[in-house]
């Protein structure tokens, strides 16, 4: 049996501290649904890349969860505050990404990409089944 890795030269530097050792390798079946494609694009795609713009236009690191609730925002979803056992609890209004049916999330995918292409932050558009792999060129790691 063996193994074969698409885009090898792209994961060579990256796993070569572990060339001629042990390794664990957990192999699991590819549920290739439109959710898991969904959260991979916005948690690994979209989230980090506005994460960074934002670094870098206004000298702050905003956290995943930050950035991940502002995008709601600018699709209209609002932060409303409930009170519950004396406590007050922050959620939001509107669909999460993950509950959105394919059209719903293609809509909210490219309105995000324009109204931060508008600003000057360019998101990649979603690819494959959205791994980060998809998103490298392997030509630029040979």
């Amino acid at each position: 049996m063996s193994l074969t890795f698409d885009y090898a030269n792209a994961f060579k530097s990256v796993f070569a501290y572990m060339i001629g050792k042990d390794i664990d390798i957990q192999i699991t079946i590819l549920r290739k649904n439109r959710t898991n494609r969904q959260n991979r694009y916005i948690h690994g795609v979209i989230v980090p890349v506005v994460q960074q713009w934002l670094k870098e236009v206004e000298g702050w690191e905003y956290t995943h969860d930050q950035v991940y609730g502002t995008l709601r925002t600018e699709l209209g979803d609002k932060a409303e505050i409930t009170e519950i056992q004396g406590k007050q609890v922050i959620t939001m209004t509107g669909k999460r990404f993950s509950k959105m049916d394919t059209k719903e999330f293609a809509l909210a995918v490219d309105e995000l990409i324009r109204i931060y292409a508008e600003k000057g932050c360019v998101i990649p558009e979603p690819r494959e089944e959205c791994f980060v792999n998809d998103f490298v060129n392997d030509k630029d790691h040979e």
